[in-house]
């Protein structure tokens, strides 16, 4: 009878899915360690460590797969460092296979990647006269091209008086000029200036700049470079 039953079984296998019944090899289990249900990675040289862990209950684990549902294939060890990922809300799945080619189901987590710079970027400001100021770069890593740094000056409401990018500015540039001693600053580096003048170009109506606040952006992701510096 046994024999009759399993002949039946071969004979309509593809209809009915019989062969399932013969297969005895246990579907191993993933496990992501330290999952959490929510994981960001905001700087564009961030990464992220997960452990995985697999277990065959009648087997053992011989290969591992990390993917996102972005960018695909992620890994194929245990562990891994996720960096350089696309921006964007990831998936992320671990899965095993044991020694007989099955594969578990996945344990999942979700990543969201950002691209911000996360960089070093300081200023120092000092008044040369009333009215005057001048805001010195003493950090700016990494460099970055003047086409993509924006400037930005609030007054003491936190209204914006004016901004622009920083490659429209020369040494001579009315009310507000960018320079490296005596010279064109043509790369945002340690040593660069901003000289902020009333009563000419942009700030040809305003008597004194107290409290007013200077900021620089990266125009990409719109993130502050470093602090918002305030002229006092």
């Amino acid at each position: 009878m046994k024999t009759f039953v399993l002949v039946i079984c071969l004979l309509v296998a593809s209809f009915t899915g019989c062969l399932d019944v013969l297969d005895d090899n246990e579907k191993p289990i993933a496990k992501i360690e330290n999952r959490k249900d929510f994981y960001e990675i905001t700087c564009k040289n961030g990464n992220l460590k997960l452990n995985g862990t697999g277990h065959d209950s009648d087997g053992i684990i011989w290969g591992y797969e990390w993917k996102s549902n972005l960018d695909g294939v992620i890994g194929t060890e245990q562990n891994i460092t996720i960096s350089g990922l696309s921006k964007g809300n990831h998936t992320i799945s671990f899965s095993v296979k044991d020694d007989k080619g099955k594969w578990s189901d996945s344990s999942n987590t979700k990543l969201n990647v950002e691209h911000y710079l996360c960089g070093k970027y300081t200023m120092v400001v000092q008044q040369k006269q009333i009215g005057n100021w001048t805001v010195h770069m003493m950090s700016t890593i990494p460099s970055l091209s003047h086409f993509d740094i924006g400037w930005h000056v609030l007054d003491t409401n936190q209204s914006r008086v004016s901004s622009g990018n920083l490659s429209v500015l020369t040494k001579d540039s009315a009310g507000i000029s960018l320079a490296y001693g005596d010279e064109d600053c043509n790369q945002l580096i340690p040593g660069c200036a901003f000289k902020l003048v009333t009563g000419e170009g942009i700030f040809y109506d305003h008597e004194n700049l107290d409290s007013y606040v200077f900021y620089l952006t990266y125009i990409p992701t719109g993130e502050t470079l470093g602090f918002p510096i305030m002229l006092q």
